[in-house]
C-alpha cells in the first residue's frame, strides 16, 4: 500500500513537472495582416512575421494577405490580429474615431515608420488622360472600398473637383485592378504604395503607361487640409516609359499592434528587425533610404510600451 502511495506521489509530481515544463516553452502565435499580394505590404510583412519568428523564442508569426489599412485597424480592434501594416492616416483616424471609423479604436498602438507610401495614378498610354480633369467619365479603380488606398483617391479626386458620380469607380485588389487596365476594362489604377512597385513594374513591362502628377497650387491645398500628407516625387526612369519626375503625396507605412501584445515580444521583435534592417533595405526596395532615425516618423498614435522600451534604449526621447 505504501509503495502505491509512494508511485502514485511520483507520479502526480512527474505530471505537475511536466505540465510546468510545457508551459515554460509554450509557442504562442500571433497573427500578423498584410495587404494584396501586388503591393508592398504583403512581402515586407511576410517578412517581419518570419524575421520575429526566428529572433524571438517561443513565438510563431503567421502572415496574412488582406484589404490593407482599414481593414487591418478593424481585425486590430475586433481583436482578430495581434500586428499589422497600416497608413499613417488610417491610424490616426482610428485613434480618434473619425472618418471611416464611428468610435475611436483604443486597441491600436504603433511599432516602427516603415517607409513612405507614395500615391501613383497610373494610366493607359493609350488612353486620352493627360491630368486629373480628364478622369471624368472614365473607369477608374480606388482600390477596395475599407482600404487606405481607396481614401487617398477620394482625398484627390475631391482636391480637384471630382466626386465619385463623375466617375465609373472600381473597388478592386492591386492585381484585379492591373490586371483590368491591361485587358483595356479599366483607364487608370491609383494605388497608395512603396516606390518602386513591383505591380507598376510589371504592367510598364506590358503596356505602355502615364503617370498622373498633381499641380503645386492643388498639392499644398491637400497637405493643409490633411497634415499626414507629404510632398512626394517619384523620379524619372522609376518605371518603364517615365521619362521625368511625377509630383505626388505620400503618408508612412506603419507597423501597429494590439494593446495586448507582450511588451518583451514587441521589444525583441523591434531589436531583431534593426539588427537586420541592412539586409531588409537590400531585400525590400521601399526601404531603401529608411533607417532607425526614420522609425518613429508620422506616427502621431501611442507607443507601444514594448516600442518605448527599445526606443529608450536607442536614446530616443519619447513620452512615458
Amino acid at each position: 500500500m505504501s509503495n502505491r502511495r509512494f508511485f502514485m506521489k511520483r507520479l502526480i509530481l512527474l505530471i505537475i513537472l511536466i505540465f510546468l515544463f510545457g508551459c515554460s516553452n509554450q509557442v504562442i502565435e500571433l497573427d500578423f495582416a498584410t495587404g494584396g499580394v501586388g503591393g508592398v505590404y504583403y512581402p515586407l510583412g511576410s517578412t517581419i512575421a518570419e524575421l520575429i519568428s526566428d529572433n524571438v523564442d517561443n513565438v510563431l508569426v503567421n502572415a496574412y494577405t488582406g484589404n490593407a489599412s482599414v481593414s487591418n485597424t478593424n481585425l486590430i480592434h475586433e481583436g482578430e490580429i495581434e500586428m499589422a501594416l497600416v497608413q499613417s492616416n488610417v491610424a490616426n483616424w482610428a485613434r480618434e474615431g473619425i472618418d471611416t471609423f464611428e468610435a475611436p479604436v483604443e486597441e491600436i498602438y504603433a511599432v516602427a515608420s516603415l517607409y513612405s507610401e507614395v500615391i501613383q495614378v497610373v494610366v493607359r498610354a493609350d488612353a486620352e488622360i493627360e491630368s486629373f480633369e480628364d478622369l471624368r467619365g472614365e473607369h477608374i479603380s480606388l482600390g477596395k472600398i475599407d482600404s487606405g488606398n481607396y481614401f487617398d483617391a477620394v482625398n484627390i479626386l475631391k482636391a480637384h473637383d471630382i466626386e465619385l458620380k463623375d466617375i465609373h469607380s472600381h473597388n478592386l485588389t492591386f492585381s484585379e485592378s492591373f490586371d483590368m487596365l491591361v485587358n483595356g476594362e479599366i483607364d487608370a489604377v491609383f494605388l497608395t504604395s512603396g516606390i518602386p512597385t513591383s505591380s507598376v513594374t510589371l504592367i510598364s513591362s506590358k503596356i505602355d503607361i502615364r503617370l498622373l502628377g498633381i499641380d503645386e497650387e492643388t498639392l499644398q491645398s491637400i497637405i493643409e487640409d490633411f497634415s499626414f500628407y507629404t510632398r512626394e516625387i517619384i523620379p524619372a526612369k522609376t518605371y518603364l516609359g517615365q521619362e521625368k519626375d511625377i509630383i505626388t503625396l505620400s503618408t508612412r507605412a506603419l507597423w501597429v499592434c494590439h494593446e495586448s501584445v507582450d511588451e518583451e515580444i514587441v521589444y525583441e521583435s523591434l531589436k531583431g528587425f534593426y539588427q537586420s534592417h541592412e539586409d531588409l533595405r537590400n531585400s525590400h526596395k521601399s526601404l531603401r533610404g529608411e533607417s532607425l532615425n526614420t522609425a518613429l516618423d508620422g506616427i502621431a498614435i501611442p507607443l507601444h510600451p514594448g516600442a518605448k522600451k527599445y526606443y529608450k534604449e536607442m536614446n530616443f526621447e519619447v513620452d512615458d
